[in-house]
């Protein structure tokens, strides 16, 4: 399944199980009860709640990286250009095997898997953090000194009119509180006023600029 700009779809397995893909995803599901359960994930950002089933464990394959469930509720983000897997396990936990080695990651860790490179060790996620992480869900962009750059990302995931930048300096600055994320302008308006600003409207979208 391919999801498009602004799409966030949400699919009932056989199994049980559950997901939540996210806009500008792919991956291919072959999931069936009492059977193989695999997800490959080509590209982009899924929730995944899984119905455990020891005798048939539920992977995740993203390149060469594959998440295995443990009975849990875990997020995978597939970044092509950057060549990196992250997961972020909410519930339960999962096993992380890469062509260096393997990782548990347990409730409330996040570790981002590189194609190359050492293991990445696991990193602690408090339970605000992962609120915020998972806000995509419902449709939400909540900040906590996120940057003007990647927040502008995850907004341009979700709609058509695309946020641009004129003063790329502004990038870097940290932005908190929060967005819905199909409003773009709204958006846009008060990324502005906090950075000291102003948003313009051309024929390809909204751009900020100083």
């Amino acid at each position: 399944m391919t999801t498009g700009v602004g799409e966030v779809r949400r699919l009932g397995l056989a199994d049980g199980s559950a997901l939540a893909v996210d806009a500008r995803s792919s991956l291919h599901v072959d999931v069936a009860r009492g059977g193989r359960r695999e997800v490959a994930m080509e590209a982009g950002r899924a929730l995944f709640r899984v119905t455990h089933d020891a005798a048939h464990p539920f992977q995740v394959v993203a390149g060469a990286v594959t998440i295995t469930d443990v009975g849990t509720v875990f997020e995978v983000t597939r970044d092509e250009e950057a060549g990196t897997v992250d997961v972020i396990v909410s519930e339960g936990a999962v096993r992380v095997a890469t062509p260096q080695g393997a990782r548990l990651l347990v409730a409330g860790q996040r570790a981002r898997f590189a194609a190359r490179g050492p293991l990445p060790a696991a990193r602690a996620v408090d339970s605000a953090t992962l609120a915020r992480t998972l806000g995509w869900t419902e449709g939400r962009l909540d900040l906590d000194g996120e940057t003007l750059g990647e927040a502008m990302a995850e907004m341009n995931r979700h709609n058509q009119l695309q946020i641009a930048l004129a003063t790329p300096a502004l990038a870097g600055e940290p932005l908190y509180g929060a967005f819905r994320l199909n409003d773009p302008t709204a958006f846009a308006q008060a990324v502005a006023a906090s950075v000291g600003a102003r948003t313009r409207q051309t024929a390809d979208g909204l751009v900020i600029e100083r």
